[in-house]
């Protein structure tokens, strides 16, 4: 929201000191938090800086951390939550009469944006976008040579995806969230098509424990027909713990118009811990178990993906690079055993934001990705190259 960061920027020369209490940090202490908090929602982590801004509410009255705490709400997409906590500052805090009339307008405009449109542009490159194998030739039981032809328009490819739609809030009480009408077009590595749908998500939760649930309806009209239902839970145990674990869980249903054989059920359960470092560097190890049930077939799998997430700051510019690992052993429908085929996959993605905001004063994302996969079967090897470039407002 450009609009009430300019606004806020005001607020600057009216606070331009803490008054700190005494009750459990020393003005050192809470002064070095402070600053972390604005690094985090500087850096575009606004949830992070949510964290560290509601612990310092404890430890100060002072209605500069409270406003930055407004400003890290409406940052995040939680609109009721930005809009509570500057009505509470107007009415428990002596504002100047122009910190006031500027806190006034950014409520003013908050408001209007409990209802909003929002949008999504990624444009990229993908070397092997159906994942195809690297072997053109396999040679069958008995020595017998097989050429494989993976037909026309299976090389690389470039794509433009794009989301519009509008989301708003439901109820200031219950802080629920709601995509009220969400539509994607996509051209390239799918057929063209548009999904839309409905999506609620709520937060929640005591001042340590942060809950988070969402459930989506989505109708896809792609390459093929069909619904899409997702719910998913994340629980954070200690938001305030140095270093979080959060634990997630997520089950996808798909049931097509037409082919009975291409509806399935997606379960995964994940586990990851944050870990914060000096000069706003941070890492996030994690580990998911991802089970795919097909209505029939020989294609459900189980998948274990180990993942590690590092961000930092190279040469003034935001890096988060991710390295996947994945174990994935294909079996029969129905049966927890019996696995005929086992998968390696390794993959490395780097993401940077380019600092080219143009009017809409929003970041422009790059992201350049490897990956590779090695398989029992040997047919089944292939590798990629991605590069994209995203916006998202």
């Amino acid at each position: 929201m450009p609009v009430i960061r300019t606004i806020l920027c005001l607020l600057l020369f009216h606070f331009s000191e803490i008054v700190y209490s005494n009750s459990q940090k020393t003005e050192l202490e809470v002064d070095k938090i402070f600053k972390l908090s604005m690094e985090q929602l500087d850096s575009n982590y606004p949830r992070d800086a949510i964290a560290i801004l509601l612990q310092l509410t404890k430890e100060t009255e002072a209605a500069r951390v409270r406003l930055e705490l407004g400003r890290a709400y409406l940052s995040s997409g939680e609109v009721s939550q930005g809009i509570g906590t500057f009505e509470e500052v107007l009415r428990s805090h002596e504002l100047p009469p122009i910190v006031a009339i500027n806190v006034r307008k950014i409520l003013s405009h908050a408001k209007k944006t409990l209802f909003r449109p929002y949008f999504s542009l990624n444009v990229g490159v993908d070397s092997n976008p159906k994942n195809l194998p690297v072997k053109q030739d396999v040679i069958l039981f008995g020595g017998v040579p097989l050429s494989y032809d993976p037909g026309e328009g299976s090389g690389q490819q470039s794509y433009v995806i794009y989301t519009v739609g509008v989301k708003g809030s439901v109820s200031r009480l219950i802080n629920y969230n709601a995509y009220v009408v969400q539509t994607d077009y996509e051209k390239g590595v799918e057929l063209d098509g548009v999904n839309y749908g409905l999506r609620l998500s709520s937060l929640w939760g005591t001042d340590t424990m942060h809950v988070r649930t969402s459930m989506e309806a989505i109708r896809e009209d792609k390459n093929r027909d069909g619904y899409r239902g997702v719910i998913s839970l994340d629980v954070t145990p200690d938001v305030f713990a140095e270093a979080p674990v959060t634990y997630s869980g997520r089950h996808t249903v798909y049931q097509d118009d037409e082919l009975a054989s291409a509806d399935y059920g997606l379960s995964l359960i994940s586990l990851s811990q944050s870990y914060r470092l000096d000069k706003g560097m941070a890492i996030k190890p994690s580990v998911a178990l991802e089970l795919f049930e097909p209505s029939s077939g020989v294609n459900a799998y189980t998948n274990i993906k180990p993942a590690l997430e590092v961000s930092a700051q190279m040469l003034g510019w935001p890096i988060r690079a991710s390295l996947n690992l994945g174990l994935k052993e294909y079996r029969k429908k129905g049966f927890m055993f019996g696995e005929f085929r086992r998968d390696v996959m390794q993959g490395l993605s780097v993401t940077t934001s380019l600092p080219i905001k143009g009017y809409l004063n929003k970041p422009l994302n790059l992201t350049v990705g490897y990956e590779h996969s090695s398989s029992s079967i040997s047919f089944y090897d292939y590798s990629k190259v991605t590069v994209k470039l995203g916006l998202v407002n």
